[in-house]
């Protein structure tokens, strides 16, 4: 992992990985041979816990580009990473197709200037991209699943609840089911 960041607004954790070690970052960012492919790079995220980050909001969107370790740092400028947003089914019709949100209409966008734009073959993919990017920039560009040049990914964690809150919505399953069953009965 090279940065993560946790957004307090939805307790969702963030990491950006760099490929292929997932822990290291390069001395030299643009070397092509650590590039990943988008299915790759949703394996390693699903491996880990989580899924490719799925942005749906412009709140979301700014904390990811306003945080420090995502934005503008030294290390961090020019950060292409893969997220969940794809329109390999449909053309032109993106949806989330990872995490929670998967299969759901894409409601809010960040798109580069004349993006999306499926400009060469199977640019059915989506990189999100910071500093110098970003909000005012535009972020977001439609590749190919193997594009020159996206070393890393975005992976999403939510919140794990905590076990006496699972314990609690167990009960209150129980007694929902227990309730429904005696309504039957009578």
């Amino acid at each position: 992992m090279w940065a993560s960041a946790l957004n307090p607004s939805n307790g969702h954790t963030y990491y950006i990985y760099y490929s292929p070690s997932y822990n290291t970052w390069p001395y030299l960012q643009w070397d092509h041979a650590n590039d990943i492919t988008w299915d790759d790079a949703n394996s390693a995220a699903l491996a880990m816990g989580g899924y490719l980050a799925t942005i749906t909001s412009e709140a979301e969107e700014l904390f990811l580009q306003s945080t420090s370790a995502f934005a503008g740092s030294v290390k961090g400028e020019g950060i292409r990473a893969w997220i969940g947003l794809s329109d390999r089914e449909s053309e032109g019709y993106f949806k989330w197709v990872t995490g929670p949100e998967s299969g759901q209409a894409l409601t809010y966008s960040d798109w580069m200037g004349g993006e999306p734009n499926n400009a060469g073959p199977g640019e059915d993919y989506v990189e999100w991209r910071n500093y110098p990017y970003g909000p005012d920039g535009r972020a977001w560009n439609d590749v190919p699943y193997n594009a020159v040049g996206v070393n890393t990914f975005m992976v999403e964690v939510n919140p794990v609840p905590e076990p006496a809150t699972m314990l609690l919505f167990g009960t209150g399953v129980a007694g929902l089911a227990a309730v429904s069953r005696r309504k039957k009965v009578n």
